[in-house]
């Protein structure tokens, strides 16, 4: 299990237990130790640390004194399927993925909006985990979801997702202030040149001048349309490599 976790926290694929050069590092440290092969590592091993992973979380959500907050959204994958996941949130704020499904052949209105939370409601009751509250999309099915079962499930509190909202709010600030909207304009002028690919030769020169000043690589963000924060993320990662921006253009 240990080295299971090893290869998940390295990010390694599991054939690198099958590695000539990890076999010989490992006979170095101790004769006596073998290594599994892949397809253990990958099987039997990894079912036991999930069902350890999915027992400890469960236990944690049946303890919580206070209750947990339900929050699922839907996203399209690279593959082009329509998924549904679900994350669980402590009274403490301790986030816990519980799982996602695919739902690219169903239809998304009030009615299997409804009847999916009512069967996610169903499983944490029988696992003796309480729900004090949902968040859900603020689209207009999960809106109209949220209205109906408010009726049925009034010790449950129903809300949408506020991300949206803010993300008006900030584009509202930006919008009122001249000087933050220029600001943040030129800041993704900026970060997009410096990822866009056709310009890899001055990509490459700022590069070096990063290790010639920081003695490191400072990747700069690009803001997304939805991702309010993503703005903040854009301006922190241009201000942290300034110093070197500034020495690249005037070279």
């Amino acid at each position: 299990m240990l080295l299971l976790r090893l290869t998940v926290s390295c990010g390694w694929a599991l054939s690198w237990v099958n590695n000539p050069k990890a076999k010989e590092l490992f006979d170095f440290l101790n004769l006596f130790l073998k290594l599994p092969d892949r397809r253990v590592l990958g099987g039997d091993i990894l079912k036991q640390v999930v069902a350890d992973a999915d027992k400890a979380i469960e236990t944690a959500l049946k303890e919580d004194p206070v209750g947990v907050t339900l929050t699922f959204d839907g996203w399209t994958n690279v593959k082009n399927e329509q998924l549904l996941g679900t994350v669980i949130l402590s009274s403490e704020g301790k986030p816990y993925v519980w799982k996602a499904v695919d739902i690219t052949s169903e239809r998304e209105n009030n009615a299997a909006v409804i009847n999916k939370t009512e069967a996610m409601l169903t499983e944490l009751k029988n696992k003796e985990i309480t729900v004090c509250a949902i968040v859900t999309d603020s689209a207009s099915a999960y809106a109209a979801a949220r209205r109906w079962m408010r009726i049925s499930n009034r010790s449950i509190i129903f809300l949408p997702c506020f991300t949206h909202q803010i993300n008006l709010c900030v584009g509202e600030i930006f919008k009122e202030s001249t000087e933050f909207k220029i600001t943040v304009d030129r800041g993704i002028r900026l970060a997009t040149y410096f990822n866009n690919s056709n310009y890899k030769f001055f990509i490459g020169h700022l590069r070096n001048q990063q290790y010639e000043t920081y003695k490191k690589h400072i990747a700069i963000s690009v803001p997304g349309e939805t991702r309010w924060n993503s703005l903040y993320n854009m301006c922190v990662s241009l201000l942290k490599t300034q110093q070197a921006l500034q020495v690249s253009i005037f070279k």
